[in-house]
């Protein structure tokens, strides 16, 4: 058990016991009554790394299944939210980010109420974050988490293949049209060459839909399309890095559980 002293008043703080999922409600009372839920999160950019701190006011993490917990109230008004604490990474500092704070009719909190929920949510956060048994909190976690993330992995792995293969399909077919477009100019360029008819001449033109613009434009589309292929193939190859990470047997997990 621990106090805070927040802009609302005195917050007196109790952390359960960790449950299955490796998530700790922390009970509230004083100025502020209620729960807050505290658990280890995957890394929003690395699906299979778990170094986030989720904290939630009441609710629990969208991953989770277990009910919600009773709401934080200030002077009877009840809040919801969550912030979470990403690691150190490219020369940047732990840091709390993604703050979202509502009150009960959808707006957002009150700047002094803002502020108590801030203090109690870090605070709690950070109590968990230099819990001895963190460790094991994060396999609890990584084990409750790591289905849902599965199933969403894959059915985004498919998805980037079908988007690749539209994209290499769409750029074949805009080469091959830049090629016949070649191929028509030229034929065109050969009949003017032997008949001198100035009609053609606008066929050998270079104004916009004409065969020398689409010679031109089409091998350009094809190079965008191309590129974003690549891109396409790069995401989806990160995504099936995350799903391997997830479903690679890990060492010394069993120790954890």
């Amino acid at each position: 058990m621990f106090q805070l002293q927040t802009p609302s008043g005195t917050v007196t703080v109790q952390p359960t016991e960790p449950d299955t999922t490796g998530a700790v409600v922390y009970r509230l009372t004083g100025a502020v009554s209620g729960s807050v839920h505290v658990t280890i999160s995957h890394h929003p950019h690395q699906w299979d790394q778990f170094t986030t701190v989720r904290v939630s006011l009441g609710s629990v993490h969208d991953l989770c299944t277990k009910p919600a917990e009773p709401l934080p109230r200030i002077r009877g008004r009840a809040y919801t939210g969550h912030v979470t604490n990403f690691p150190a990474e490219d020369y940047q500092p732990a840091e709390w980010r993604e703050q979202w704070l509502y009150g009960p009719t959808g707006a957002p909190a009150p700047r002094q109420a803002a502020q108590t929920l801030t203090v109690v949510m870090r605070a709690c956060g950070d109590h968990y974050r230099s819990r001895s048994d963190l460790s094991k909190l994060r396999e609890q976690a990584r084990r409750q988490q790591t289905p849902k993330l599965v199933e969403w992995l894959r059915d985004m792995i498919s998805g980037r293949d079908r988007e690749e293969a539209a994209s290499i399909a769409g750029a074949a077919r805009d080469r091959a049209q830049g090629r016949a477009y070649t191929a028509a100019w030229w034929t065109v360029a050969r009949w003017w060459l032997s008949t001198q008819d100035p009609m053609l001449l606008l066929l050998l033109a270079d104004g916009h839909g004409t065969f020398a613009h689409q010679a031109r434009v089409r091998p350009q589309m094809a190079a965008l399309m191309e590129d974003s292929a690549r891109e396409v193939r790069r995401r989806g190859d990160h995504y099936r890095g995350e799903l391997e990470g997830l479903t690679r047997p890990r060492a010394g997990a069993a120790a954890g559980k």
